[in-house]
C-alpha cells in the first residue's frame, strides 16, 4: 500500500450518550474524522510499515472521565514508540490529512512530519 493508493473511511456512527432527558437518552455524534475505520487504520498501518505502528481499539474522543456520559464505540488509533514508551494517535485525525486534495507524496510528508511531533510531544517532559 503506497500514499497513492490510500482512501480514507471514516465511521459515521459513533457518539456520545448522557443521561435521560424528556424520557430519551440523549445522543450527540462525534465527528466522523475522529473515526476512521479498521480498514482505513490497516491501510494506513500498510503506509506507514516502516514505523511500524499497532492498532488499539479506543475511544474516538481518547480517555474519558467518566460520569453519566459514554462514548458509544471504540474506533482504531495507532500506536507508535517513543523513546520513553508508546504514543497513541487517533487513526482517523491522521487519515483526514488525505481529505483536503493534496497531492498523495504530500499528504504522506505531512502524515510522517504530524506523527514526528506528536512522538516529540509525547516525550517532552
Amino acid at each position: 500500500m503506497t500514499a497513492a493508493d490510500f482512501k480514507p473511511e471514516f465511521d459515521p456512527t459513533p457518539g456520545v450518550t448522557g443521561p435521560i432527558q424528556g424520557g430519551l437518552p440523549t445522543f450527540t455524534p462525534i465527528n466522523p474524522l475522529y473515526c476512521a475505520t479498521p480498514q482505513c487504520a490497516a491501510d494506513l498501518v500498510a503506509v506507514l510499515s516502516d514505523l511500524k505502528p499497532a492498532i488499539e481499539f479506543r475511544g474516538p474522543l481518547g480517555t474519558w472521565p467518566g460520569g453519566p456520559f459514554a462514548q458509544t464505540k471504540k474506533v482504531p488509533w495507532l500506536i507508535f514508540q517513543g523513546d520513553n514508551g508508546p504514543v497513541p494517535i487517533n487513526a482517523g485525525v491522521l487519515a483526514s490529512i488525505f481529505t483536503h486534495g493534496y497531492p498523495p507524496t504530500l499528504a504522506e510528508l505531512m502524515l510522517r512530519q504530524s506523527i514526528a511531533q506528536t512522538i516529540q510531544d509525547g516525550q517532552a517532559g
